[in-house]
């Protein structure tokens, strides 16, 4: 049932078997399994079903180091989370992502890929993705990467009926967790309120925080200070060890055609460094995107050429005529590694919830 303005007492006096906080992949995913093993669900989304500026508003946020990015721009307030403007880009993890890969600097994770890999099948059913084939090796330190694209699924679009449907699933909007309270050493139920003010208490057997990497650990540490501390008991590492995988656009370039590189459905050639590569180097994983440019922008980019170089900028030009060169963006992404100073920190200001 898909509740707008929810009852609060028909929401405070019942008992699910599972409270999931957070609509977007993660949760709505868990939700739909968890409803086909008999288990009751009460989900919870901060935002409407639709985008609005002011649901959006309450995800802005101060950054602060070199990597900008607008806290309300990167993530999504509604029904489907962060799904909704997801670009469909896919690739399983390397082994060797798992791993450490510099001295000093401790970038194991606690799971391999062979805790991952069982659920790979089932994760592509879902996305909709199919098998690229596997990567290329151009030699002994670069790989061609193989990429799968989702159309993209939008979670809220492809399962808004499938949950609306399901009894065992009660699906509320507009629902901000303002708290999680602890009794006994566990969570026992949500506080919750509305944009006008409504307040109510969800309460469920278990809890499962699916609300984004951000906004759950801006939840626990709010809540953990709301319950002295008894939420996260250790809470040292809470909310640190935060990584974005940074890129940038470093630069345009003419290749040859035909080149070593075959593009695919979305214009693309990927390069990455081998593990042979990476541990000689001691280095984070990385890559760089060859994407390829129309003909105008191609032609714009000889033009620039021929005024620092006038007789390359001519040949290339003759070249551009024949369609014996194209030409590329050069788009370079890294791993970052994790630094207990990358963190996330409650402000001063607080918000109308």
């Amino acid at each position: 049932m898909l509740f707008e303005h929810p009852s609060a007492a028909v929401l405070s006096d019942s008992i699910s078997d599972v409270c999931i906080i957070g609509s977007g992949p993660a949760g709505i995913t868990l939700a739909v399994k968890l409803a086909a093993r008999g288990m009751t669900v009460t989900l919870l989304e901060a935002g409407p079903a639709h985008y609005s500026e002011e649901s959006q508003a309450f995800y802005a946020g101060d950054v602060f180091g070199p990597l900008k990015f607008e806290l309300d721009v990167l993530r999504l307030r509604f029904f489907g989370g962060s799904s909704n403007h997801w670009g469909g880009w896919c690739r399983p993890l390397d082994a060797i992502d798992y791993t450490s890969k510099i001295e000093g600097v401790d970038t194991e994770w606690p799971i391999g890929l062979s805790d991952v890999q069982p659920y790979l099948v089932e994760a592509s059913r879902i996305l909709e993705l199919s098998d690229p084939g596997p990567d290329e090796p151009i030699s002994e330190d670069l790989v061609h990467i193989k990429w799968s694209y989702s159309p993209p699924v939008a979670f809220g679009r492809k399962y808004g009926d499938v949950l609306a449907k399901e009894p065992k699933v009660r699906v509320v909007l507009n629902a901000a967790v303002v708290n999680l309270v602890e009794e006994g050493g566990a969570i026992r139920s949500a506080d919750v309120r509305d944009p006008s003010g409504m307040a109510y208490t969800v309460r469920a057997r278990r809890f499962v925080l699916c609300a984004g990497g951000l906004e759950n650990s801006r939840l626990l540490r709010w809540a953990n200070r709301r319950n002295g501390g008894r939420v996260v008991r250790l809470p040292d590492a809470l909310g640190r060890y935060w990584m974005d995988h940074p890129h940038f656009s470093v630069g345009d370039a003419l290749v040859s055609r035909p080149a070593p590189f075959r593009f695919d459905e979305k214009r693309t050639f990927y390069l990455a460094p081998t593990e042979r590569a990476i541990r000689r180097e001691q280095m984070l994983n990385c890559g760089m995107r060859l994407v390829l440019t129309d003909y105008d922008e191609t032609r714009q980019l000889v033009r620039d050429l021929a005024c620092v170089a006038p007789a390359l900028g001519k040949s290339m030009m003759r070249r551009l005529g024949r369609q014996l060169i194209c030409g590329v963006r050069l788009v370079a992404a890294w791993e970052q590694a994790p630094r207990a100073y990358n963190r996330i920190v409650l402000g001063e200001r607080v918000d109308a919830f």
